[in-house]
């Protein structure tokens, strides 16, 4: 008879830019005698095996939660850490794009929720508990004006400022996005502008600072223990601008 292959179908077991994958999946489906296919719904992709809080766990398609959050690891994946715990629900969908689901939750109608977590790549068990038990963040604000999270292994702190204002020693005119190192005796600073909308911004640092290297949109200026860098951010498109400063 006619054995033409009508439908073929590859599927991936991984991640195609990782060291894990696998395996992959080839799956030739002959047509009925009417002309209609009749194509199998794959088992679930992902993690083989879940475990919350030390405990393994088993998934299923229905929302499950889990409180009192502190950590979860997905097997071939990484693992999850969350400062402030809170209540996480988690689920795989199986459909033909099978996935899995993992949230917390705000309850209904939530006034100014707010949630925190740290994604873990490639860890396994292990080393997701060890992160949750000694990490190397600390969350230093989580509101609707300003995010910071400061990395204490490398001494640099990533701010959003989502309006303009103060946070520590930085103060910005505009939303800005601004990362910070100290070493050595330096300050380095980086900042953005996400929104591709600005013409012009200026961040001050409550710091005495001399310039070693600056972007060529920056302008600097002291005065009174606070150095002001001043950005020309027209056309930059989002480019981010750095800086290097000596700590007088």
């Amino acid at each position: 008879g006619n054995t033409t292959v009508r439908y073929v179908r590859f599927t991936n077991y991984g991640s195609s830019t990782g060291e894990w994958v696998s395996l992959t999946e080839s799956k030739i489906y002959a047509p009925n005698s009417d002309g209609s296919m009749t194509v199998s719904k794959p088992d679930i992709i992902g993690a083989d095996k879940f475990v919350f809080n030390g405990d393994d766990l088993t998934l299923t398609d229905e929302d499950k939660l889990l409180n009192n959050a502190k950590w979860a690891n997905f097997e071939h994946i990484g693992g999850y850490y969350f400062p402030n715990g809170g209540k996480l629900y988690a689920k795989y969908t199986k459909d033909i794009n099978s996935f899995m689901e993992l949230w917390l939750s705000h309850g209904e109608n939530p006034t100014e929720g707010e949630y925190e977590y740290v994604l873990l790549p490639a860890k396994n068990v292990d080393g997701t508990k060890a992160y949750a038990e000694n990490p190397d963040i600390e969350v230093l604000s989580n509101t609707k004006a300003i995010q910071a999270v400061k990395e204490k292994n490398l001494n640099m702190t990533g701010y959003v400022f989502w309006e303009a204002g103060r946070f520590g020693y930085i103060n910005t005119n505009q939303p800005l996005i601004v990362m910070t190192k100290e070493q050595n005796g330096k300050l380095y600073i980086s900042v953005c502008d996400p929104t591709h909308k600005l013409e012009k911004a200026e961040v001050s640092i409550d710091k005495n600072l001399s310039p070693v290297t600056i972007d060529s949109t920056m302008s600097v200026f002291e005065s009174d223990n606070t150095t002001t860098v001043t950005l020309d951010l027209k056309d930059t498109n989002g480019r981010t601008a750095q800086a290097e400063f000596d700590i007088i």
